[in-house]
């Protein structure tokens, strides 16, 4: 079903183009098929929201607000562009999946994946919407403002009906993948399944994606879970760099890394 107050504010919107770049009320108006005060107050809120920008001579241009979402999706595009080849090296590597998560809202999308050659158990997931706070999807929230973050769970409480003891350990949750610089998680999303996931930095520092690689339960144990990390940590700070990310070490804590990962399949229930 269509929401039809938001359609018109849509409908304003795709009004302006190259060869119509400014509108006056009522060519607005008339070009929407909409009466003068409907045109008006949609106007008026896209102009507080710095989606327009109403100019001294009375007609609308478009605003910097649409100039930040542009921005996301070129970022996005050339995200993957960037990503792909550091992917197949890090399965070839491996022996595991590759995917590519980015936040939209409250869920991560699977936008990208690479498989082995010998693939057992992991199924393709791409277009797939995830709920942030389940799997390795965690990635893209554990590194959030604390405010940011609280403010996120709280959503994911009220709209998922989350129950109290579910949210605490969410929350204890987020904060160990933070100090420990991944998301893990096993048995959730496929049985005997596992995964983990580290960030993925833009040029002004904050989380765009997530890598994630994945495979059977078994290929997450022991001494070869230091090495997943290494190689891991390797992926992410490569398309980091590559986007301008110029910051601290993307990934593992500075310490205690070797004996935690060790432990994570019989810790993490997922």
């Amino acid at each position: 079903m269509i929401n039809k107050s938001c359609a018109k504010v849509l409908e304003m919107l795709k009004l302006f183009s190259a060869e119509r770049p400014v509108l006056t009320l009522s060519e607005a108006a008339k070009l929407s098929d909409m009466p003068k005060p409907t045109a008006l107050r949609i106007l008026n809120t896209l102009e507080q929201q710095d989606f327009v920008v109403k100019m001294p001579d009375g007609k609308y241009k478009l605003g910097l607000a649409l100039l930040h979402f542009g921005n996301l999706v070129l970022s996005q595009l050339n995200l993957h562009k960037i990503a792909f080849h550091y992917m197949e090296q890090l399965c070839n590597e491996t022996g595991l999946c590759v995917r590519l998560l980015v936040r939209d809202g409250n869920r991560a999308i699977f936008i990208d994946k690479v498989f082995p050659v010998k693939n057992i158990g992991i199924y393709n997931m791409s277009g797939l919407r995830m709920k942030l706070y389940l799997g390795t999807s965690r990635a893209l929230i554990a590194f959030l403002a604390t405010d940011e973050l609280n403010a996120l769970i709280e959503r994911f409480r009220q709209e998922d009906d989350l129950h109290r003891g579910f949210v605490e350990q969410l929350r204890t949750k987020l904060e160990n993948e933070r100090n420990r610089g991944y998301s893990f998680s096993s048995h959730e999303y496929v049985e005997g399944t596992a995964g983990m996931a580290m960030p993925v930095r833009d040029n002004a520092g904050a989380v765009i994606a997530c890598i994630s690689i994945a495979g059977l339960c078994t290929q997450f144990t022991g001494d070869r879970m230091q090495a997943l990390c290494q190689s891991l940590q390797k992926t992410v700070n490569s398309i980091s760099r590559e986007l301008g990310y110029a910051g601290p070490e993307i990934g593992l804590a500075a310490s205690g890394e070797n004996n935690s990962t060790k432990q994570l399949i019989k810790e993490d229930p997922g």
